[in-house]
């Protein structure tokens, strides 16, 4: 929903644009979560499969969407309801996780 320079201005901003390899943008896929072509956008520039890929996000809809493409799903200050295979109470408890993906979600 925003443009991708704006997305970049604030990663920047708090400091961990240099930590991200990738950024897949609604307005540049002309696709949003929950829709597949989004994921698959960032996983072909990444080089990952789905099944190697791990994607973190709260929206119900994001984390269905990503696990309806083979993604490992973790949850953070999630939806209630949401469903994932790993749930965390912040970003910091990611270091805690295996990030093995499991057979089945």
């Amino acid at each position: 929903m925003y443009p991708l320079a704006w997305k970049m201005e604030w990663l920047r901003r708090i400091g961990v644009a240099d930590c991200i390899d990738t950024v897949a943008c609604s307005t540049v896929v002309g696709a949003q979560k929950p829709d597949r072509r989004i994921y698959l956008h960032a996983l072909e520039r990444l080089g990952v499969a789905p099944a190697r890929a791990v994607f973190v996000g709260h929206a119900t809809h994001e984390l269905n969407g990503a696990r309806a493409v083979g993604m490992t799903t973790v949850a953070v200050n999630y939806d209630p309801g949401a469903r994932a295979v790993y749930f965390i109470v912040d970003l910091a408890a990611l270091l805690d996780l295996p990030f093995v993906p499991p057979a089945a979600d």
